[in-house]
């Protein structure tokens, strides 16, 4: 037996024993329901197939921010380059500060590529992070369309 001819069956015992206890209280409202089942259930599964995608969407979203990411990967390189940076700058300071201003001049070279290394990796981390927060506004809709479905499910499911 199929499950809407299950309902239409138990739809139909309503029916009778409604109709044999008449209106006392009973009768009326579960005849109701019954014939609202099969949309109740609908809707339920469509809600459950929302929650289930908008919590697919998180996790792909929070794993773009984990260990190994392109996100970490670019702020690992941000990091590591503006160090380079910072130490080649301090080792020109040095030289320049003993007079060896050729010396000096190749860190300042040298500091001058790891800032265009920073740039290149920061220019890849905002670009993730784009990524993360377009992710985020969608994911954010969805919820918000996730809660309003929830809502017209327990109209729809009122009485059960």
């Amino acid at each position: 037996m199929t499950l809407s001819r299950t309902w239409k069956l138990l739809a139909a015992i309503m029916t009778a024993t409604a109709l044999f206890v008449g209106t006392a209280g009973v009768g009326p409202r579960r005849v109701e329901a019954a014939f609202n089942a099969q949309a109740c259930i609908d809707a339920l599964r469509g809600d459950r197939s929302a929650a289930l995608a908008l919590s697919k969407e998180q996790t792909t979203n929070f794993n773009r921010t984990t260990t190994g990411s392109k996100l970490d990967k670019a702020l690992a390189a941000d990091i590591k380059a503006l160090k380079d940076q910072s130490d080649a700058l301090y080792k020109a300071y040095q030289y320049a500060y003993r007079g060896s201003k050729a010396t000096a001049n190749q860190w300042i070279t040298k500091a001058n590529a790891a800032i265009a290394r920073a740039n290149a990796a920061q220019k890849a981390y905002n670009a993730q992070t784009a990524v993360i927060n377009k992710a985020s506004a969608k994911i954010n809709a969805d919820r918000d369309l996730l809660s309003s479905r929830t809502d017209a499910t327990d109209a729809v499911c009122s009485g059960f």
